[in-house]
């Protein structure tokens, strides 16, 4: 690195850490104009706690918070979540989230993401199970940073743990009703209705329960197919949650089952860019590489289907269904005894049933290559977990536990075409794969109170994991069949953590805390894969991934919760990252492990209550993030296609050498602003409010391509609500006002080298809803 970008590097980072420290100075001219506003409580520690006092870096967002910002879904947490970032794909096992830049960005359902989706207390599991629709939420809360002492398992980069509102004491009911429309091009009209509603009560002296549902409706899709004159991209889902407690003694029960059921024709890609060098090699007629050939294909195609190929398209020409049906059923059984003395023993029981069936056109096209794709995926959790929790008034607090995870996940994936013939399916072959993995463990978590302003912190999780792979394929797609194989692996490890807590009053905490996390093996059932592709010699299995993370926070609240401040620095180093790319050329993705990574952050949260009826949140993250060491990284699409992919040598693996260079899926800065204002209007109540996110550039596949860059781009946001009474509120709203474009992922397009398709985040819409509350 050069003598001048290191320089420039510390100057942003020195930059960055003083408008953190003077944000927490400004709290010294706010006005006493708040007076103590509830504060938010979590559970980060698994127990309740203020969030001041949690020694982790995290945003927690209430269901209340997440209404009035709009926040239905999983994606939308990266508007005001600082360091969060989320990408879609064709089906629910592609989609990715990440935290600090980091989310195992793998496209197989046998290599779990760095990043652990935790629903009332259960873990989701592998594939993007879990990132789902929000309804009915009581809390969200985003943990930055190894969580896996307290969290399940693999969440090596964080945690987004979602918790459902329960059961009232007193009667309750709601009923949102929203419609979002808008017109973002020529090609494509977009309209939405979503619906969500509750019911909640007693239904004795000691029994409560609660009944929530939702329905989304796309009627038109975010893209539109002009070879099959149809709307794609386009959603339709419905789900339902039943909550029940009962109180018997010294007993508590909570369970809560939901069901959520989907049947999208979504998220199809659409056509981005043609590499210009390859573009001008086919125009000239040069000698090209075979892949090239259909190129021309590609452009005839687009013209007869009035496709313009760019940043902007949304539109499709995809001869066969692109889409996902998905069912979910999840349920928490949460059994409390609090003994006479204060210790609470907890069972935590958890079950989920995730199916997933994907239909894709793999070459996009309005032609018959590989036109009829099939995915599969049938997945069977079980946990348990029991906890000893002591009494939070003494000096030493602590939580012992056991945990026990079984899973099931069945994968079929299929693939056929007429190979450029004129025969439908001349040729299929099938790959089927079962995962069976077993994890137990053993953890304690404790506090201690060494003065009364200072307190020891520390915690350590012990994990036995065994996992095991069978699969077979056969058919005549890829050529040979693939015969019965079987791997298996066992892991015995640790994760932990220790630190240091000050905190002289309860308006002011300040940490230090080094972490260790852990994810298991991957086991690679793609389909470049043992059971898929015969001519791939990857290797089955990779190996564990590890972190060691160093942070020091300030968090302080300021005047009785006028103002508050959360400012986290962090150091982090990854052995063995588990990663994957795709390569078009191939229509393959590369699974391995990067060989160390690096990341050094500072993260920003702070909240104002400047004056009456007013609060503005910011929101920022600065990371760089590092490939320290990754040598036999995956070649592009373009290398892998012209034969310029380094081979391997005795002192080096086979791929790129991508050390030195910035990790794909980690932009340097997100900042997140929001403000609303409530007021009087007659007789009426009546607010405003808007948020602006900016996110910098990145880069969405770990060949780091060039052609794969989403420029930075900013969204704006905005709101007004009008309340008649305390029961009625009907609320107006822009979403991305000034219509920017942008992508919420780019990928090598399957079979086509040279060529990338992206999945556009909606443009502009405009949309109303009614909110009644009893």
């Amino acid at each position: 690195m050069s003598g001048r970008k290191l320089e420039g590097k510390i100057y942003k980072r020195a930059l960055f850490l003083a408008a953190g420290v003077a944000l927490g100075a400004l709290g010294t001219a706010v006005p006493a104009y708040a007076q103590d506003e509830d504060e938010i409580v979590v559970t980060a520690q698994r127990r309740v706690e203020r969030q001041i006092e949690v020694p982790i870096s995290l945003t927690a967002l209430t269901g209340d918070q997440l209404d009035r910002a709009g926040i239905d879904n999983v994606q939308e947490l990266a508007q005001v979540t600082p360091g969060f970032i989320f990408e879609d794909s064709l089906i629910s096992s592609g989609q990715r989230a990440r935290i600090r830049g980091i989310g195992s960005p793998t496209f197989t359902s046998g290599v779990e993401t760095s990043v652990s989706v935790v629903i009332d207390g259960v873990v989701t599991g592998p594939t993007g199970s879990g990132l789902s629709n929000l309804f009915d939420v009581e809390r969200v809360e985003v943990l930055r940073g190894p969580q896996g002492t307290l969290f399940g398992k693999n969440s090596t980069a964080g945690v987004v743990s979602v918790t459902t509102r329960g059961p009232t004491d007193e009667f309750e009911a709601y009923l949102n009703v929203s419609r979002t429309w808008d017109d973002f091009s020529d090609e494509v009209d977009y309209a939405s209705t979503r619906v969500e509603g509750a019911v909640s009560g007693p239904l004795g002296p000691d029994t409560r329960a609660r009944l929530a549902m939702f329905t989304l409706v796309d009627d038109e899709g975010l893209a539109y197919n002009n070879f099959l004159d149809t709307d794609e991209n386009r959603r339709n889902q419905w789900g339902t949650r039943f909550s029940f407690e009962q109180d018997i003694g010294q007993w508590g029960f909570d369970l809560s089952a939901a069901y959520i059921e989907t049947n999208d024709r979504c998220c199809g890609p659409t056509f981005r860019e043609i590499d210009p060098d390859v573009l001008a090699d086919v125009n000239n007629g040069a000698p090209t590489p075979a892949g090239f050939g259909r190129i021309p294909t590609l452009i005839a195609l687009a013209a007869a289907n009035n496709i313009e190929i760019g940043p902007e398209n949304r539109t499709s020409m995809a001869s066969d269904r692109v889409g996902e049906s998905t069912t979910t059923a999840h349920v928490s059984l949460t059994a409390d005894y609090e003994f006479d003395n204060g210790f609470i023993f907890r069972s935590i029981t958890g079950y989920r049933h995730w199916t997933s069936y994907g239909e894709d056109d793999s070459e996009r096209m309005a032609v018959d290559i590989a036109d009829a794709t099939f995915g599969d995926i049938d997945l069977k959790i079980f946990s348990e977990e029991l906890q000893l929790i002591s009494p939070g008034d003494g000096r030493l607090n602590y939580v012992l536990g056991l945990y026990y995870y079984d899973q099931s996940l069945d994968d079929t994936f299929r693939v056929g075409g007429a190979l450029g013939t004129a025969n439908p399916l001349q040729a299929v072959s099938t790959a089927n794969s079962l995962i069976e993995v077993t994890n137990w463990a053993v953890f304690a978590n404790a506090t201690y109170d060494l003065t009364d302003s200072l307190e020891v912190l520390g915690g350590i999780r012990l994990l036995s994991e065994e996992q095991s792979m069978a699969g077979v394929r056969v058919g005549t797609f890829f050529g040979a069949n693939r015969p019965f194989q079987e791997v298996s692996v066992q892991d015995e490890d640790w994760v932990g953590r220790a630190g240091l807590r000050y905190a002289p009053n309860r308006d002011l905490s300040i940490f230090a805390t080094v972490s260790r996390g852990y994810k298991g093996s991957g086991l690679n059932n793609s389909n470049s894969g043992p059971f898929f592709s015969p001519a791939n010699s990857a290797d089955p299995i990779l190996d564990p991934e590890t972190v060691m993370s160093y942070e020091v926070g300030w968090k302080q609240r300021w005047f009785g919760g006028a103002l508050e401040t959360n400012i986290v620095a962090y150091h982090s180093e990854f052995q063995d990252f588990q990663t994957s790319a795709f390569d078009g050329a191939s229509n393959t993705f590369s699974l391995r492990n990067a060989g160390v990574i690096t990341l050094d952050g500072i993260e920003i949260d702070a909240t104002a209550r400047p004056w009456e009826g007013a609060s503005f949140t910011l929101g920022a993250a600065y990371i760089e993030a590092i490939f320290d060491e990754f040598e036999g990284a995956p070649c592009t699409a373009i290398q892998s296609t012209y034969g310029i992919c380094p081979p391997a040598t005795p002192t080096s693996l086979a791929g790129q050498d991508l050390s030195g260079r910035a990790v794909d899926g980690a932009p340097e800065l997100q900042i997140s602003l929001s403000g609303r204002q409530d007021f009087p209007l007659g007789s009426y109540g009546a607010y405003v409010s808007g948020d602006v996110s900016y996110r910098s550039e990145v880069n969405y596949n770990s060949d780091l391509d060039p052609m794969l860059v989403q420029e930075g781009f900013s969204v704006a946001n905005f709101r007004a609500g009008l309340m008649p009474n305390d029961n009625i509120e009907i609320v107006g709203f822009v979403e991305n006002a000034f219509d920017e474009t942008y992508a919420l992922r780019i990928s090598p397009a399957p079979l086509l080298p040279g060529v990338t398709s992206h999945y556009l985040a909606p443009g502009r819409t405009i949309g109303v809803e009614l909110r009644l509350t009893r």
